[in-house]
């Protein structure tokens, strides 16, 4: 439980220390609203990840009787799912802003 736990935060403290590096070396272009590409792209992204999830989920729950998983066990993979879902997610954005969506 504590590993689970201390991956969590692990997460949380990257994606916050990503975000104000990314902010403070282009304050600028951070404080600009976002234009309609920039929406399109990051929807479609989320979009994508949505469906990364949903089935990495799903598989859990499924495979979870035949295997024996227990409740502990299914959270660990779901939460495994959520994580590979934001990297799909963050994969996502940079292939579309790459190819100009």
């Amino acid at each position: 439980m504590h590993m689970v736990a201390l991956s969590f935060a692990a997460f949380i403290v990257i994606e916050i220390v990503a975000h104000l590096v990314l902010y403070f070396r282009n304050w600028k272009e951070a404080r600009t609203p976002k234009d309609e590409r920039e929406r399109l792209i990051e929807l479609r992204a989320t979009r994508l990840a949505a469906y990364v999830y949903a089935i990495g989920s799903l598989i859990v729950v499924a495979l979870a009787p035949i295997h024996g998983a227990s409740a502990f066990g299914v959270a660990v993979f779901v939460l495994l799912a959520f994580v590979i879902a934001e990297v799909v997610n963050y994969a996502a954005r940079i292939v579309y802003y790459r190819r100009g969506f």
